[in-house]
């Protein structure tokens, strides 16, 4: 996907072949004023208070990180779920590692019998995700793993905060891992919790000064660019004014926050367009992103992300062709996403985008050989299935307009 400002100062995407309006609602965390300076105090524990842990650029690259260390041999199998994507399936192929997928239930969690079924001679490791935010029965897994002599990773991608039987997330799992800028105002940043404290933390190296100034630039930009930070605004126009007047074709084309051109030497967040690079598992977190997280109030996230979700929550369950993949928000639990299921995928996705309603698909594209057979739910989701964003930067006028688009087109 890459984005592009046309003569009129509209942006635009372009999604397989097809030009379409860019969100104007941010679908992840923009960096603000409030998100700096507003303190709320809260009880629940996020990963980080799971065990020691290492900071890489992304929730992919923690994956490989746990991979590295658990020092898989051709041949040995990781047991992996059919609702994924490639940031599960990469990290295993590159140290050889053989996927073995099983199914899931249609509340998300671990079809055990069939988790049974597929666990071989070979099978080294289980991979369990905790999808949108809601954590699994993890007390079960751990046993299950405890009883086959596998090892757990756990995949907090998704859950950066809550709890399971009382316990933190990411503290089940013999690894657990995370995703900064899934949760919080920044271009990147992922965590490799690691549950032994025998073994030794990995060594990552420290990107160079000028990603961090780029990092600070585009952090700023993106949330320019939403109309954050607006006191910002005009000393940014002038800059960019001033890129645009010296670009060798002087046309204005801004990239995605994701992609810069290829003879700058930044990396950012991925997702399942990005090719997995190896050589990135031992590059840490920007210093920028680092800074910027000691600086945020996790209280604020917890419950503003809450708030938002009861707000879909209320406008969108008695949706006609649609509804709330899942309406039960327990005590303690924080969602990345807003889950959506759609009664008419095919026609009514398309219509989504040219609204510029933000959303994303989670495991839209599987892995060769994840079929209906193999999982009916998972081809169910993969199909049917969006998710809206809850983060805590949107304002109520962005939820509103949300609400209103997606209503006017699902019904």
């Amino acid at each position: 996907m890459r984005s592009i400002t046309d003569s009129e100062g509209n942006s635009h995407e372009i999604v397989q072949g097809r030009l379409i309006p860019s969100p104007d609602v941010p679908n992840h965390p923009v960096l603000s004023t409030q998100a700096l300076f507003q303190r709320i105090r809260s009880a629940t524990p996020s990963i980080l208070d799971s065990g020691h842990h290492v900071e890489v650029t992304s929730g992919r690259y923690a994956i490989a990180l746990a991979a590295e260390i658990i020092n898989f041999r051709d041949g040995d199998e990781i047991l992996l779920p059919a609702y994924h994507c490639s940031s599960m399936i990469d990290p295993m192929l590159n140290v050889g590692a053989r996927p073995v997928f099983y199914k899931i239930n249609r509340d998300l969690s671990v079809n055990l019998e069939h988790l049974k079924q597929q666990v071989g001679t070979q099978t080294r490791a289980l991979l369990a995700v905790n999808y949108f935010g809601f954590p699994q029965n993890l007390q079960v897994l751990r046993d299950f793993c405890d009883d086959e002599g596998i090892l757990l990773i756990e995949d907090c991608a998704h859950c950066f905060f809550g709890a399971s039987n009382g316990r933190p997330v990411g503290s089940y799992g013999d690894f657990a891992i995370g995703s900064y800028w899934k949760f919080f105002p920044v271009l990147d940043g992922g965590c490799l919790v690691i549950r032994d404290d025998s073994l030794a933390t990995p060594g990552v190296e420290a990107q160079s000064p000028y990603v961090d100034l780029k990092t600070v630039y585009n952090t700023l930009e993106h949330a320019i660019n939403y109309n954050r930070m607006w006191l910002l605004q005009p000393a940014f126009m002038a800059l960019e004014t001033f890129r645009t007047l010296f670009r060798r074709d002087g046309v204005k084309l801004r990239t995605n926050v994701s992609e810069w051109p290829a003879d700058e030497d930044i990396h950012y967040v991925e997702d399942d367009g990005f090719e997995f690079d190896a050589e990135r598992t031992h590059l840490a977190m920007t210093r920028t992103s680092q800074t910027l997280i000691s600086c945020l109030s996790f209280g604020r996230a917890i419950e503003r992300r809450r708030e938002n979700y009861r707000a879909f929550l209320r406008a969108l369950d008695s949706l006609s062709n649609g509804r709330p993949l899942i309406k039960d928000l327990a005590d303690g639990v924080v969602p990345y996403v807003f889950p959506l299921y759609l009664d008419d995928m095919r026609s009514v996705f398309p219509r989504l985008e040219d609204a510029a309603v933000p959303m994303q698909r989670f495991g839209q594209f599987l892995y060769e050989g994840v079929t209906p057979d193999l999982c009916p739910v998972t081809d169910d989701f993969s199909k049917n299935v969006i998710q809206l964003p809850c983060h805590q930067e949107l304002t109520d006028n962005e939820i509103d307009s949300i609400v209103q688009r997606t209503r006017d087109i699902v019904g």
